[in-house]
């Protein structure tokens, strides 16, 4: 303290003392809590897991989801990039080899008559319906094809009546109809059929 010349002493008022390396904004902020994400990596379902996928499906989940539901069910299993490539190349080479059988098949089918035999009424009407299935067997008997063999997506979207038009429910009588199938994902073709008789 120092006096001055009426004796009054003066006090130095002592300024507060700041962080060297910190401003205001930095002292008084709150730290942002910073939750690191979980990791996920892939797996390949194995069969349909409801708001995740269907079987075959690659996908990414939290290594938690997969040893709480997943691996307990035996609904995954991990899968690598590597692999993930292998598989994808197969299913290319199988999708090719389809379109191809399918290709020929449809060339096949574009100019032919199914002729189905089956006992009718003096007035024509049939016994006993003729559906999807039955036109399928009947086709498969005539026509030989890989394309039967497996799982395929071969099978009869539609039956059409004599004027080409889809029929609800089975074909009942003798005469021309028609059907159209689906060969491969995206060859379809026109079957003409016959409905003879006996």
């Amino acid at each position: 303290p120092s006096a001055s010349r009426s004796g009054a002493t003066f006090i130095p008022i002592q300024q507060p003392q700041r962080h060297a390396n910190l401003n205001s904004h930095q002292l008084f902020a709150k730290k942002k809590k910073t939750a690191a994400a979980p990791t996920k990596f892939q797996v390949k379902l194995l069969k349909h897991v409801a708001g995740t996928g269907s079987a075959g499906d690659v996908v990414q989940v939290t290594p938690a989801f997969f040893n709480n539901k997943l691996r307990p069910t035996k609904s995954a299993v991990v899968i690598s990039d590597d692999e993930v490539a292998e598989e994808q190349a197969e299913k290319s080479a199988q999708e090719s080899a389809t379109n191809e059988m399918a290709t020929k098949l449809q060339e096949e089918l574009v100019d032919y008559v199914l002729s189905i035999k089956r006992k009718s009424g003096p007035d024509g009407k049939l016994f006993a319906g003729i559906g999807m299935k039955a036109i399928m067997e009947e086709l498969q008997a005539v026509k030989p094809s890989d394309l039967w063999k497996g799982k395929r997506a071969v099978k009869v979207a539609e039956i059409l009546d004599e004027n080409g038009k889809k029929m609800r429910g089975d074909i009942k009588k003798v005469g021309m109809f028609g059907a159209t199938l689906n060969l491969a994902k995206s060859i379809k073709v026109k079957l003409d059929i016959e409905i003879v008789g006996e």
